[in-house]
């Protein structure tokens, strides 16, 4: 039997570990557009989608030479030698900063050059072969016979994680079966009785969606599993609504 191992002596086995950055917690705030309410005929502010407002970035612990790339970012946007945003993961991600990026990408070159590069990948792969052979020799009237037997089995067996990949497939699978609004049943806002010209709307939730992954977070996070809590990107922060 053979196997083989390709990791980071750090990380280990812990495949959570690989091509961690840190935690972002997306703030958002609601955006309204002012039109007619389909269900009611009224006109009034409509909320429209959920605006990210804020990323707040937590270095990896795991990974620190590589979480300084994000870090330095944020520093060159508050300092305004750079004019980027921190407002969402997309800016962050356009501007230069790491947020679990397959690959190492400074900041800006004049800044960094490739330092920091880690392993972000995990494999692991196990071949077994099991093989019997037996013969023989034996007369039969007058007649020399050899018998004889081979017996061979062979397993293969493989496994293998790209660090960084995963990190963003699990931020985009979360919240998965509640990327629309509902707006079959609008929320109108009152204040004292008078209606404030607004209309708000919560999530539209579709729990046929095949959603284990999201279910599982939400349970370790000790949420509803088919709660609208919005799990905000990559924190384990969420939002009712």
């Amino acid at each position: 039997m053979n196997t083989d191992r390709s990791w980071d002596p750090r990380h280990r086995d812990n495949i959570f570990r690989y091509g961690h950055v840190g935690t972002f917690e997306t703030q958002r705030t609601s955006f309204y557009g002012f039109g007619q309410d389909e269900k009611t005929g009224i006109n009034a502010f409509r909320k429209l989608l959920d605006l990210d407002t804020a990323v707040v970035f937590t270095p990896s612990e795991y990974n620190p030479v590589l979480a300084n790339y994000t870090s330095t970012y944020y520093d060159l946007v508050a300092s305004g030698q750079i004019n980027n945003s921190i407002n969402n993961l997309t800016n962050i991600q356009q501007g230069g900063g790491l947020a679990e990026r397959p690959r190492v990408r400074p900041v800006s070159t004049a800044y960094f050059g490739n330092v920091g590069a880690i392993q972000t990948n995990y494999s692991y792969s196990q071949a077994e072969q099991f093989r019997i052979t037996a013969s023989t020799n034996f007369d039969i009237g007058g007649h020399s016979l050899i018998a004889g037997l081979e017996y061979e089995q062979r397993f293969d067996r493989a496994f293998g994680v790209a660090g960084s990949s995963l990190w963003l497939l699990m931020r985009n699978l979360q919240n998965d079966h509640m990327k629309e609004l509902d707006t079959e049943n609008p929320i109108l806002v009152y204040r004292d009785g008078v209606f404030q010209d607004t209309i708000n709307y919560n999530r539209a939730l579709d729990l046929n969606k095949p959603r284990t992954f999201d279910r599982n977070l939400r349970i370790a996070l000790g949420l509803d599993p088919d709660g609208a809590d919005q799990v905000l990107a990559g924190c384990g922060q969420h939002s009712p609504g």
